[in-house]
């Protein structure tokens, strides 16, 4: 019960999202309904993206070549979905989810980059 209950709260909040101008096309071609589950779908496959990258961190024995095309990914699927993710965030998430033998580097580039706040 309660997994439906956040699924109806996420179809809420997200129809907030959508703009009068674009429910209105829709509902002169009469498929208002059928955008509104397609945003729907994608909020809560956002929803999803977001906590995959929240959670992701570079294994130890996973190449950084293999590392940053699974990271990559993932980002190009929320920004299909709609995501609107800065370059300073992705560089930010990078460096966090990666393993302790990169902190030396990580240093280097935050001194470099000016990356601190």
């Amino acid at each position: 019960m309660q997994g439906k209950s956040r699924h109806i709260k996420a179809i809420k909040s997200y129809r907030c999202r959508v703009s009068k101008k674009e429910l209105n096309r829709a509902r002169g071609e009469g498929k208002a309904e059928e955008v509104e589950q397609n945003h729907a779908k994608d909020f809560l496959k956002l929803q999803s993206l977001r906590k995959d990258l929240e959670n992701m961190k570079m294994k130890e024995d996973e190449s950084l070549k293999d590392y940053s095309s699974r990271f990559l990914e993932l980002i190009n699927q929320m920004k299909t979905h709609g995501e609107d993710i800065s370059d300073r965030r992705i560089v930010e998430k990078t460096l966090i989810s990666l393993p302790e033998k990169f902190d030396p580097i990580i240093a280097v580039i935050e001194e470099t980059k000016e990356l601190q706040p």
